[in-house]
Order: C-alpha cells, then structure tokens, then sequence
C-alpha cells in the first residue's frame, strides 16, 4: 500500500481533501479550529502604570527578542515586544552586553 491517498487519475491526492477537491470534515473542523484559536491570541494588554513591569530578554544567533510583562490576575501578560536583528559585530559580542542593548 502507498502512504498518500491517489486520485481516481493516479495522481498523489493533498491529505484531508476528498474526491471533488473538498476538504473532508475532519480538515474542515481542524481549520475551524485553528481559526478561532488565532482570532482569540494574546494580543498586547494596555500598560498599566500603577503596577510593575517585567522585561524578558532572549538572545538567539543573530538576532534578540524583549517582551515587557506585566501582572494581570495570575498571568504575565505581554505589553510591548520588540526583535531586532544583530549586525556582525554585536553579534559576535558576550551575552551580557547583547542584553543590554535593549
């Protein structure tokens, strides 16, 4: 037996389609699915002044991620966020200093 679903022309038919170029219903339900969870993504809360501020910084090869946090009931909930890539120079420098770029 092959691993994909043919056509009746023979040809590789895409998984979670049917016959008539349709989606089966349970890609269907999966693309609904998938819809209403990013409809639903955290978005960017207000900042609230009166309460405090966290400051994530992440660090990969090239390039450097901050997300400023704050409390909202019992979750951390992101109010701004920020990705830059490094030039070669920064990229190259320690850890510590990348950090204190932003």
């Amino acid at each position: 037996p092959v691993p994909w679903d043919l056509k009746s022309d023979g040809s590789p038919k895409e998984k979670g389609t049917q016959e008539d170029g349709g989606w089966t219903p349970e890609a269907e339900q999966q693309f609904t699915e998938l819809q209403a969870e990013l409809f639903s993504a955290t978005v960017l809360a207000l900042p609230n002044y009166q309460k405090p501020f966290i400051k994530t910084v992440d660090c990969k090869a090239s390039f450097m991620t901050s997300v400023l946090l704050q409390p909202r009931g019992n979750k951390l909930k992101p109010v701004v966020h920020y990705s830059k890539g490094l030039d070669p120079v920064r990229t190259t420098a320690p850890l510590y200093s990348k950090q204190q770029l932003y």
